[in-house]
C-alpha cells in the first residue's frame, strides 16, 4: 500500500511537471542541430538544452524506430521561457563580451547554457537571466565605459580615482578598462548628487553602442480632441491656424512618427501605442482600464500638468515623461521631467556667473527690475564692487548713465534680468548703440534666464550679437536650420517644415528609444553620458523628492543668424 502510495504521488508530480512544462514551453524560438557524442544519453540532451525529453522525441522521429545512436544528428527546439533572454552568438563574439553586454557572469551564462562550457560557436541561441542590471547592490550603481575613456575622464563623471575604482572593481587590476565594461560605482542611498555644482558627462552616441532591447514598446498620450478636430474642420472653421492642444499636439506627434523611422532604420523596432487624451482625466482612466500597460516600457504624455499628475499617480511602475512644458509637475519614482527648469538655470547660471567673472578687469553692472531684486543680491553677495540699477526706477537709464559705464574700461560685463519686452527691446537697442560708438569697448550681455520673449521680433538679433548677448538654454534654435539634412528629409517625408515642437518631438522620441535599447530601461539609462540630437540635449539625474529631472543644458551666445555654442560662460 506504502510503495503505491509513493507511485501515485511520484505520477502525479511528474504530470504536474509535465503540464508546467507544456504551459511555460509553447514558444519555440528556432531549432538547434546537434551532433549526438559517445555516452551521450536524452536525459543528458534534455538537461544540457533545458528541453523536455518527450520534445526531442517528437521533433525527431527517428528516435523512436532507432534509438540514440552515436554521430546522429538531432533538431533541438528551443523554447522561449519566462525570465529569460535570447542572443544569437555573433562572429567574434567571445563569453566576457555577451557576460558584459546583459551584465551577467560567464559562470551564469555557462550554468543556463552548458553547451557552451566548450566553446561558443557562432549562431547558438543562449538563454540569458533577465536582471536588474542597474542597481546591483543598494550601496552601488553603475557605470558603462564608453569609447576612449580614460581613468581620467571617468573621475571627472563619477569623482573615483583609479585606486578607488580598483577597489570597487577588482577586474579593472587583471583587464584593464574594456569599452563597455560595467563598473560599480558606490553611492550614499539617502545622498544624491547636487545638480548645481555637477558638470555635464561628455556627449555619447547612443546608436553606436551594444543594445539590450531590440524592440521598445512606448503608449503616447496627447490631447488630440480627433472628434472636436473633425467637427471644426467640417464647419470649415481653420483650428489649425491656431496656436492651441491641438496644433501642438500634433506637430509633436509628427516628430514622434519621424523618431519611429528613424528608430527603424538603425534596427529598433517600434510597438506604439497612440492615444487621444481629449484633455480629460476621465478619458485617461477610462483608457487605463481598458488597455495592458504591462510591457510598456516608457509612456510619452499627457501635455497638461494636470493630466499627467493623474496618469503618473496611475501608473506607479512604467517610467513617463513629461515631454513640452516647464510647468511643475509633481514628482515620483517613475516620473520624467525632459524639459529643463526655469529655476535650475538660474542657479546654474550664478554658479557660472560668480566663477567666471573676472572682478579686476570687468566693469560688472546690474540691470533689473523689481521682480528680480534677490536675482541682484544673489549676484552682489559674490560679486563685489558691483554697480546696479533698478530700471524702473531709472526710467531705462539715460545713454549717457550707459556711455559712461562702458568707456571706463576694455570689457563690460552687463547682467540683465527682466522679463518685460518693453525693458529689453530698449536697453538691448541702447548697449548696442553704445558699442557702436566705441567699438574698442567689449560688452558682454548676461542673463541667468533667457525668457522667450527675447525671440520677439521687436528684439534685434543683430543687436544680440553686437553685444555678445550669452544664456543658458536647454535647447539651441539655428535661424539657418533649413538648410540641414534633417530640415531636407522632415520636409521630404510630410511636406512641410518642422516647428519647434516636432523638433522636440523627434529629439526627445528618439532618445527615449535609445536609451530604453542600450540600457534596458529608462531609468537605468540614467548612468548614460549626456545626448544630444537637433535641438535639444538631454542628462537626467535623480532628485531627491523623486524622480529624473533633465539638466542638459547649452552655453550659447547669439551671431546675426544663429548661436554660437560655448565651453564657458
Amino acid at each position: 500500500m506504502k510503495n503505491n502510495n509513493i507511485f501515485i504521488f511520484c505520477f502525479i508530480f511528474f504530470l504536474c511537471t509535465a503540464l508546467l512544462n507544456a504551459q511555460e514551453k509553447t514558444e519555440i524560438l528556432d531549432f538547434e542541430k546537434h551532433k549526438v557524442k559517445k555516452k551521450e544519453t536524452l536525459y543528458g540532451l534534455s538537461k544540457q538544452y533545458n528541453v523536455p525529453i518527450d520534445s526531442i522525441i517528437a521533433y525527431n522521429p527517428k528516435l523512436k524506430r532507432k534509438g540514440l545512436k552515436k554521430r546522429m544528428v538531432l533538431k533541438i527546439p528551443i523554447y522561449k521561457e519566462k525570465g529569460f533572454i535570447y542572443h544569437k552568438v555573433l562572429t567574434k563574439e567571445t563569453k566576457w563580451s555577451i557576460s558584459q553586454k546583459y551584465n551577467t557572469s560567464i559562470e551564469t551564462l555557462e550554468e543556463k547554457n552548458p553547451k557552451i562550457i566548450g566553446g561558443l560557436k557562432v549562431g547558438d541561441l543562449l538563454r540569458v537571466p533577465e536582471i536588474d542590471t542597474i542597481i546591483i547592490d543598494p550601496k552601488y550603481k553603475e557605470y558603462v565605459v564608453k569609447p576612449k575613456e580614460g581613468f581620467y575622464r571617468i573621475k571627472i563623471n563619477t569623482g573615483l580615482t583609479e585606486e578607488q575604482l580598483k577597489k570597487h572593481n577588482p577586474k579593472l587590476d587583471s583587464l584593464g578598462l574594456q569599452v563597455g565594461m560595467v563598473l560599480k560605482i558606490p553611492i550614499e542611498k539617502d545622498s544624491l548628487m547636487d545638480p548645481y555644482s555637477i558638470s555635464l558627462p561628455p556627449l555619447i552616441d547612443l546608436s553606436s553602442l551594444s543594445r539590450k532591447k531590440d524592440t521598445v514598446n512606448i503608449a503616447v498620450f496627447l490631447p488630440f480632441k480627433i472628434e472636436e478636430l473633425k467637427n471644426t474642420l467640417k464647419s470649415g472653421n481653420l483650428v489649425l491656424k491656431e496656436r492651441n492642444l491641438h496644433t501642438i499636439s500634433l506637430e509633436f506627434y509628427s516628430g514622434l512618427r519621424w523618431a519611429f523611422v528613424k528608430a527603424k532604420e538603425l534596427g529598433i523596432n517600434i510597438n506604439a501605442k497612440i492615444y487621444d487624451t481629449q484633455n480629460s482625466t476621465w478619458v485617461i482612466d477610462k483608457i487605463l482600464n481598458s488597455n495592458n500597460f504591462d510591457n510598456i516600457d516608457v509612456i510619452i504624455g499627457p501635455l497638461i500638468p494636470t493630466n499627467f499628475n493623474f496618469l503618473a499617480s496611475k501608473s506607479t511602475e512604467t517610467a513617463i515623461v513629461f515631454p513640452l512644458s516647464t510647468m511643475g509637475i509633481e514628482m515620483q519614482p517613475n516620473v520624467f521631467q525632459s524639459v529643463i527648469q526655469e529655476e535650475f538655470l538660474r542657479k546654474k547660471s550664478l554658479s557660472f556667473l560668480t566663477k567666471k567673472l573676472n572682478k579686476k578687469q570687468d566693469s560688472i553692472l546690474i540691470l533689473h527690475d523689481t521682480n528680480h531684486v534677490d536675482i541682484r543680491d544673489e549676484l552682489l553677495a559674490t560679486i563685489d564692487s558691483t554697480a546696479f540699477y533698478d530700471i524702473e526706477e531709472y526710467k531705462f537709464l539715460h545713454p549717457q548713465n550707459i556711455d559712461t559705464i562702458v568707456s571706463k574700461v576694455k570689457n563690460t560685463k552687463i547682467i540683465l534680468e527682466t522679463e518685460k519686452l518693453s525693458y529689453i527691446s530698449s536697453i538691448v537697442s541702447l548697449l548696442s548703440s553704445s558699442h557702436k560708438k566705441n567699438d574698442s569697448v567689449n560688452i558682454q550681455l548676461l542673463t541667468t534666464y533667457r525668457d522667450p520673449v527675447y525671440e520677439n521680433n521687436s528684439i534685434s538679433n543683430k543687436d544680440l550679437s553686437e553685444i555678445n548677448f550669452t544664456f543658458l538654454s536647454g535647447f539651441k534654435t539655428d535661424i539657418k536650420k533649413e538648410n540641414s539634412r534633417f530640415y531636407k528629409e522632415y520636409f521630404n517625408f510630410y511636406g512641410y517644415n518642422p516647428t519647434k515642437e516636432s523638433i522636440r518631438g523627434y529629439d526627445l522620441a528618439l532618445d527615449i528609444i535609445l536609451r530604453v535599447s542600450v540600457a534596458g530601461s529608462l531609468k537605468k539609462s540614467t548612468v548614460l553620458g549626456t545626448t544630444k540630437y537637433i535641438e535639444n540635449k538631454f542628462f537626467y539625474v535623480e532628485k531627491e523628492e523623486g524622480g529624473f529631472e533633465n539638466i542638459a543644458y547649452y552655453i550659447l551666445k547669439n551671431n546675426e543668424f544663429w548661436f554660437e555654442e560655448l565651453n564657458s560662460f
